[in-house]
């Protein structure tokens, strides 16, 4: 990863990993918090900067049976008391780990939910009330750490207004060291299917909203699976450097991701010769160019 330029990495985890959150009804895999270690420690030794991502919460906060929350349910994220206070303590007990473990040296980032539903009529209770006891849980947690200084701090990550689940900010009492994420999939936009339509939206985009904001997911997945990654290379070329232009005027993006597994889509997979190859040399120069998908 290193040896083509990148030099960040966004990590997402589920709240399972603070193992003495998880009831006994619930069933998920144990020991990830040592890879997660692992991990960070490779990043760590190649000057990595590293984003922590909680990115799935108890409850679940994505759509109904979203795998990608690690739960097959309806969202009861939201007005769930309960649910608030396990994340709470989550963000409290990742931001002590991220702080006192040596191998975790580089994780300058915390988000505190992936992706919330895009509907601000069930949202309410999600920025009044959790992301401000979220900021202060992390805040808190740091505070007790001897010696901390305000410069030492965590970047707290909230998705952007413009994602559509509302203004993170609305309830905040401090923006302080506050940064935000942005998502954009243009094959669920709404886009035209045709490729003079994406690469005019792409070239046109403006992520503004909330500042700092990185674009911190993007593929060149497509709604037209018969533009073929080999016959049409060209136009996912034009494509490439389009979105990467628009997304280097925020402060930087993410790359979703990595790797993939069993996807066979090479529009997806950042690590395929088809984008190492014939993408990857096309990008300038860039404050904050990030590789992702590493799910621990």
């Amino acid at each position: 990863m290193a040896s083509y330029g990148l030099n960040a990495v966004r990590i997402p985890v589920g709240y399972w990993m603070y193992e003495t959150l998880v009831y006994d009804s619930e069933h998920f895999p144990q020991g990830g918090f040592n890879y997660l270690l692992q991990v960070c420690d490779w990043a760590r030794q190649q000057g990595f900067y590293v984003i922590i991502d909680l990115h799935g919460a108890p409850d679940s906060q994505s759509a109904s049976a979203n795998p990608d929350t690690g739960q097959y349910c309806s969202p009861g994220f939201y007005d769930n008391s309960d649910a608030y206070s396990r994340a709470e303590k989550f963000l409290s007990w990742m931001t002590t780990q991220i702080h006192t473990n040596p191998q975790m040296a580089n994780v300058g980032m915390l988000e505190v939910l992936n992706e919330p539903v895009q509907d601000t009529s069930r949202t309410g209770s999600m920025l009044n009330t959790f992301y401000p006891a979220a900021w202060t849980a992390i805040r808190s947690a740091e505070n007790a750490i001897s010696g901390m200084t305000t410069s030492g701090q965590l970047h707290i990550q909230y998705m952007n207004q413009q994602w559509g689940s509302g203004n993170p900010n609305q309830a905040l009492g401090s923006t302080w060291f506050t940064a935000y994420d942005d998502h954009r999939y243009l094959k669920w936009a709404g886009v035209a299917d045709t490729q003079s339509a994406y690469l005019t939206t792409s070239c046109s985009d403006n992520r503004g909203g909330n500042t700092p904001t990185i674009v911190g997911e993007w593929s060149l997945s497509t709604n037209n699976n018969e533009w073929d990654p080999g016959s049409d290379q060209g136009f996912y070329k034009d494509w490439w450097a389009a979105q990467v232009q628009a997304y280097e005027k925020t402060s930087g993006w993410i790359f979703w991701s990595w790797k993939t597994s069993g996807l066979n889509d090479p529009r997806w997979d950042y690590q395929c010769e088809f984008l190492l190859s014939g993408l990857s040399g096309l990008s300038s120069p860039f404050t904050f160019l990030c590789a992702d998908g590493l799910i621990v």
